[in-house]
């Protein structure tokens, strides 16, 4: 049976329609629409992009990044324009800091592809891959950025309070020398203390038994005045040392409470420096060295009071109050006994005056 030339015509027709659809459908594409995301492990950039109208692009660019402490940072937002023609990309960045150093330098024209989901822009000789997202995966994307900046942030912590800890050691290991150095110049002192009285107690005595025949017998004052005015004149010296030594029992007190205070304090700042190390050690490179630090960390702080400067500050307490306790009976006796011979020496002057 044949066919008619009208139905024949008629099919080819068709055929031609239907052959120019599919070709118009299969040269169609997408608008160059979305979000466009490049992750780092302390930053994310982001595109959003919007044709309209077609071939013609506007829409944002988004630094989000964190500090070194973990911190956000200020998102650095820049406007975006350009044109898509086929599978080329050509933007212009404006607005914000313009500069965009610490991202790609200078340039602000990025020129690119973007082929299925993914948007390669080149500037300069940097190439950064933007990967189209979901507006739910960009907000899980942000999300975990913050996630990793607690994770820096426990990490930062961890070191301050490791290195907190050890200079709080050094610190009270200086203290705890510079305190026995101190008590090591009390015990010497002690010789010198009692030189320091016995000298005044001869030279007041000295003083006495000369000016007492003299001042029997008349003797004008000028002639033997200058050692009753060298004792008044020692009455301020006599004072400040009876005062220096008098107070000696009672700072060293309080010296050696804060002390010990801080020996307390430093073994739990270990402690501490321990438990944080420990927080963070997931998050740490090297996990077997952050499980090492943490068992010194906290060896560290069960064994500070036996190591060797607070074994030897403890050792010294007793030699040190002693040697206090001497110079402090030295002042009292021997400062009593200036004390009278001063006023037996003034009471002779006024008598002869």
């Amino acid at each position: 049976m044949t066919k008619s030339p009208i139905i024949a015509r008629g099919i080819r027709r068709w055929a031609t329609c239907l052959t120019l659809a599919l070709i118009t459908v299969g040269c169609s594409r997408p608008t160059l629409t979305g979000i466009f995301v490049a992750k780092y492990q302390t930053e994310i950039d982001t595109l959003r992009l919007v044709e309209a109208p077609p071939g013609k692009l506007s829409g944002s660019f988004v630094i989000s990044a964190l500090n070194t402490d973990g911190s956000r940072k200020p998102d650095a937002v820049y406007s975006v324009t350009g044109s898509v023609n086929g599978p080329n990309v050509a933007l212009k960045l404006s607005g914000g800091l313009l500069t965009l150093a610490h991202w790609f330098g200078a340039p602000t024209n990025l020129v690119g592809r973007w082929q299925g989901n993914v948007l390669t822009l080149s500037f300069g000789s940097e190439t950064e891959a933007f990967q189209q997202m979901s507006r739910n995966a960009y907000q899980t994307v942000l999300a975990n950025l913050d996630l990793a900046g607690q994770h820096i942030a426990k990490v930062q912590q961890a070191k301050q309070s490791v290195a907190a800890a050890q200079y709080a050691y050094r610190q009270l290991m200086s203290d705890l020398e510079r305190y026995q150095k101190w008590g090591q110049d009390r015990i010497n002192h002690v010789a010198r203390v009692r030189q320091w009285h016995q000298r005044r107690v001869a030279s007041y005595s000295n003083c006495l038994r000369r000016i007492r025949p003299l001042a029997a017998h008349h003797v004008p004052s000028w002639h033997w005045q200058g050692c009753v005015l060298s004792i008044e004149n020692d009455q301020l010296a006599r004072e400040q040392e009876a005062t220096a030594i008098r107070h000696l029992p009672k700072e060293e007190q309080d010296v050696v409470g804060k002390l010990n205070a801080r020996i307390i304090a430093v073994s739990q700042e270990f402690s501490k420096a321990a438990a944080s190390v420990r927080a963070a050690c997931p998050y740490m490179d090297g996990s077997t060295g952050c499980e090492k630090l943490v068992v010194s960390l906290t060896a560290r702080s069960a064994g500070l009071p036996r190591e060797n400067g607070v074994v030897k500050f403890r050792a010294s307490l007793p030699k040190i109050r002693r040697a206090i306790d001497t110079d402090t009976q030295i002042s009292i006796r021997d400062g009593k006994r200036l004390t009278a011979i001063a006023r037996e020496v003034s009471a002779v002057y006024r008598a002869a005056n």
